[in-house]
């Protein structure tokens, strides 16, 4: 059974997330919870009836190496003895819920996959009782599953299965031709029905028919009866996924998400079979497209005009704003109330009164204007402000009594104002405004926010943004950072203490993409991009996330990022500033395709490339006092062995243990062992009452050794990063290690 709750993820499980430099969308998260509470009702009907499954392909492999699923996967494959299967299929009925189907080649006559599947709906369903059952997630959700089929034990029995089920395959390609009656087609019939002893309706579907036979020959040998099984349908194919029975005979349970899952206690050994270097990362692979849901997307778009469930970027060219900075529109004004006092001059010689009283009157409202400007903006404005309020002073007197004296008043007045204006905005400082949400976001705001605060030029200041969670959609946790996050940071600055409306920085960096439009994280209105475009003079969008570069254009990556990139923040900034070429030429590339290609030199305009924008690696936090307690500065190696290992070696691992343990204490002079065994060794996993003695007997002795730290609550997975090597099994510690950077050993019984 699952172990976990599936019905209750943490809300912040919705969160968009890179994980090892792959951009997990809130919506995937969405589709992944909702494929957990699937896979949970499979769960119960299984064990209700007695029946074995396990976490299989992708699936075990993310289990493993991740603790999870793999961030660029994003289907849930299962697997199960056919004699399991077989009972699955006699239930299924009568046991899932309303609107479910299982379908399967017994069950659906269109159907043409040699893997069962169950889903929980035949369409799309954006009703509110669906999303809030399923997380907010209107897409159809499907579990695949695996039958591990029997081998024959001779082996001229199988090669004539597989043989026989090559023919299956090539009169699949002569019923498609259209034969129906074709002498290739007849022949090949013939000669199934001879082998599986069953009659085929030639009249029927006979596509359905062929399937059908196909299953039949994959049952032919009972897995009760076999020593190795196989996933016939890449077995038949490449002879590949087959394994040894005894990899199945007990069950343990690792965790995935945020539940923990079945795997074959031999799961090491499985993966190598399927995968060989298992820990040898490859973003890329699977067998449909991605997003799973991608078809069931542009359905909705195309029926809809735009995709409910995120923001969709309106097509064409969007408009630019031409706002001149603020030293520049000051500058200007001083220059048109100059040029105008020029032309009252001439006015005044040749009698033309009216036309002056107008000019009078819009030099004063600009002086004003000026005036209240530089009050707001610029500090110690107080004197040049008193310059402009005198000249207002002397523009309203002259326009009561004008006489050339005035005049001459007004022009040696406009000339102390230019010259205290020009001095006091040289010396005046650009204020900038940086605006960070999450302090896990602040990373990639951090590099932008050293360089531009290294410049004497400019005043800067930091406000964390408030913030709420929920989990998809209804916020019900108000959240924020506060200052205690930021206190590296020099000009932190609250709401209280600075008015973003009145200050109007010269240019405010923003995070947040989303504006409205994210369900899960929510920001006060005032913070939305679109209304921050008005409150400055240049709007920069940083995007929240560090991800790798895509490799090409159409692979996983560059498809997820395209959510990222179609946000308001986008749309509504002036510059965008990303952390590579290849992701400025991606990101350009997929806003040309949404706005049209007239708009490429604008987007080649506005989306710029910081140098070393990508965020550095986080300190390391203090690793817990209870390991470092009275041991001065040493170094920390991570030894880590699982259920795999134990029940595969057996004796011959607890010795491989006893041995490096004392290996390692013999070396111990600036070096600390910390042992932590994995999840799957806890008691209550199935590995073997004879393993289960040993272990038992070699964790008594461990957790007395006072040269040994005994990590027994799994302190490792947190902290393990933070250390200095790892020792010991492969998995998702030593995964992590490696992404860390650090020396990772994979200990075997026969060598180090």
């Amino acid at each position: 059974m699952i172990y976990g709750d599936a019905e209750n993820p943490h809300s912040e499980f919705f969160m968009d997330e890179v994980r090892e430099g792959f951009f997990v969308t809130s919506m995937m998260k969405r589709y992944w919870a909702a494929q957990i509470k699937v896979l949970s009702i499979i769960d119960a009907i299984c064990e209700r009836h007695g029946l074995r499954w396990f976490a299989d392909c992708g699936t075990l492999l993310g289990a493993v190496r991740h603790g999870g699923y793999i961030p660029w996967d994003d289907d849930l494959d299962i697997c199960m003895f056919r004699s399991d299967y077989k009972r699955l299929c006699e239930v299924a009925d009568s046991e899932l819920p309303v609107g479910y189907r299982f379908l399967n080649v017994h069950k659906e006559n269109e159907y043409e996959m040699m893997i069962g599947r169950i889903v929980n709906s035949s369409g799309i369903d954006y009703s509110r009782s669906h999303l809030d059952e399923y997380f907010g997630c209107p897409y159809t959700i499907g579990i695949d599953i695996f039958v591990l089929d029997g081998l024959a034990k001779d082996d001229e029995d199988e090669e004539t299965r597989i043989k026989m089920h090559r023919t299956v395959t090539d009169a699949l390609g002569y019923a498609s031709a259209g034969g129906r009656y074709s002498a290739d087609l007849v022949k090949a019939v013939s000669d199934i029905e001879n082998y599986t002893g069953v009659k085929i309706d030639r009249d029927s579907n006979i596509r359905h028919e062929l399937y059908m036979a196909a299953d039949r020959i994959f049952a032919m040998y009972p897995d009760t009866d076999a020593e190795y099984v196989a996933l016939m349908p890449f077995w038949t194919e490449d002879r590949s996924h087959r394994f040894s029975k005894s990899f199945y005979e007990h069950t343990v349970y690792i965790p995935f998400e945020y539940i923990r899952i079945p795997v074959p206690y031999r799961y090491e050994e499985v993966l190598a079979v399927v995968y060989g270097d298992y820990m040898r990362v490859y973003k890329g692979g699977g067998m449909h497209d991605y997003p799973v849901y991608r078809e069931q997307e542009d359905i909705l778009r195309e029926n809809l005009g735009a995709n409910p469930f995120r923001y969709t970027m309106p097509a064409g060219m969007p408009e630019k704003r031409n706002v001149k900075d603020f030293r520049e529109r000051c500058e200007e004004m001083i220059e048109v109330i100059r040029q105008a006092q020029g032309q009252i001059g001439q006015m005044y010689e040749q009698g033309n009164l009216e036309l002056i009283f107008d000019l009078l009157t819009g030099c004063q409202n600009l002086a004003v204007t000026l005036g209240t400007l530089l009050e707001e903006r610029v500090r110690d404005s107080g004197e040049t402000v008193k310059l402009l309020e005198e000249y207002c002073e002397k523009v309203y007197e002259a326009s009561v009594n004008l006489n050339e004296e005035r005049l001459k008043e007004l022009a040696a007045q406009i000339l102390l104002v230019d010259d205290a204006v020009i001095t006091l905005l040289r010396n005046r400082k650009k204020e900038i405004l940086f605006l960070s949400c999450r302090h896990d976001w602040w990373g990639t705001m951090k590099r932008e926010w050293q360089r531009v605060a290294a410049d004497p030029s400019n005043e800067v200041h930091v406000m964390p943004v408030p913030y709420s969670i929920g989990g998809t959609g209804e916020v019900y946790g108000a959240c924020h950072e506060g200052t205690g996050s930021f206190q590296e940071c020099s000009g932190l600055v609250t709401e209280d203490d600075y008015d973003i409306e009145k200050r109007h920085p010269d240019a405010i960096y923003l995070q947040n993409p989303y504006d409205g439009w994210n369900p899960v994280l929510s920001v006060p209105e005032r913070f939305y991009s679109r209304r921050l475009s008005g409150l400055t003079d240049e709007l920069v969008y940083i995007p929240p996330y560090d991800t790798d570069d895509p490799a090409a254009e159409g692979d996983k990556l560059s498809t997820a990022l395209r959510t990222l990139i179609e946000q308001p923040a986008v749309r509504n900034s002036d510059r965008v500033v990303v952390a590579s070429d290849a992701l400025r030429n991606h990101y350009v590339d997929t806003l040309v395709e949404i706005c049209g290609s007239g708009s490429r030199e604008y987007w080649e305009d506005k989306v710029t490339v910081s140098e070393n924008l990508h965020s550095s690696i986080s300190e390391k936090r203090p690793l817990p006092g209870c390991w470092t307690k009275g041991r001065g500065r040493i170094k920390y190696l991570i030894f880590q062995v699982n259920a795999a290992f134990v029940a595969r070696h057996k004796s011959g691992a607890i010795s491989k243990i006893e041995d490096a343990l004392e290996i390692m204490k013999q070396n111990r002079e600036g070096l600390v062992c910390i042992f932590s065994p994995h999840e799957t060794l806890d008691e209550g996993n199935d590995i073997g009452d004879d393993e289960r003695k040993m272990w038992e007997k070699l964790i008594k002795k461990v957790s007395m050794d006072p040269d040994v730290i005994y990590d027994g609550t799994h302190m490792a997975n947190e902290y393990a990063v933070y250390a200095d090597a790892y020792y010991g099994s492969s998995g998702l510690l030593a995964h992590r290690c490696a992404e860390a950077g650090m020396p990772v050993m994979i200990m075997s019984v026969d060598h180090s």
